[in-house]
């Protein structure tokens, strides 16, 4: 009997290590996590890439969003072939706050040249990728840049699903913070938290936030 259940832990623990190594591999394949050699271990390090990951699967609201003035254009050009890289960058773009303004063509009010250049050195993209910089009152196309943000980034939507957030729980005293929590960051998730000079007028994400903290001092 005894030995059966060493045998059992001893199976248990295989399984498991193969499940983490196999976890890692992947991590650092899609450039998350990358392995540092010390004089006494092998350490594992969350890159700059996976620390925006876990930002994005756990979204907060930021109270300060420095920005140096200007908005960048991102565009690539990636060979077919390469459609799996050319689809992780575009995941990796939307991640760092960028929003599609055309085909291959995105912009973003936040300098986004560290973010690839890590994605460049861990997956050595086979194409370009180009970032260009421009001044805050740089023309994009015919459309005012309020207007472009507030098309590009879906910002109507957002405002109306915070207005009714906000209508929802303004008087509410919580018997649970559960669903409060979840109907208010699935919102937040989806808004790209652009630097406030860069919001619309009577934008209610900083409302919806102080009434999503009030709930939570109310409970």
């Amino acid at each position: 009997m005894d030995q059966g259940i060493t045998e059992a832990q001893q199976l248990l623990e295989e399984i498991n290590y193969t499940t983490i190594k196999s976890a890692c591999y992947r991590l650092m394949r899609a450039g998350l996590i990358v392995k540092t050699k010390t004089p006494t271990a092998l350490e594992i390090a969350i890159t700059d890439l996976g620390k925006r990951r876990i930002d994005a699967l756990f979204p907060a609201y930021h109270e300060k969003r420095p920005w140096d003035g200007h908005m960048y254009l991102i565009s690539y050009d990636i060979p077919t072939k390469a459609s799996s890289i050319r689809d992780l960058l575009r995941r990796h773009i939307h991640r760092a706050g960028a929003a599609l303004l055309q085909e291959s063509l995105w912009v973003t009010p936040y300098n986004p040249q560290k973010l690839l250049l890590d994605f460049s050195k861990h997956h050595h993209n086979p194409g370009t990728i180009l970032v260009s910089k421009l001044g805050k009152d740089g023309a994009i196309g015919a459309e005012d840049l309020t207007d472009l943000l507030v098309r590009i980034y879906h910002l109507k939507d957002i405002n109306e699903r915070y207005h009714e957030f906000i209508q929802t729980y303004k008087n509410t005293r919580p018997q649970s913070l559960l669903p409060i929590s979840l109907a208010y960051l699935s919102i937040l998730k989806d808004d790209p938290q652009l630097p406030f000079a860069l919001e619309p007028e009577n934008f209610l994400g900083k409302q919806a936030y102080v009434c999503y903290r009030r709930l939570f001092h109310l409970s």
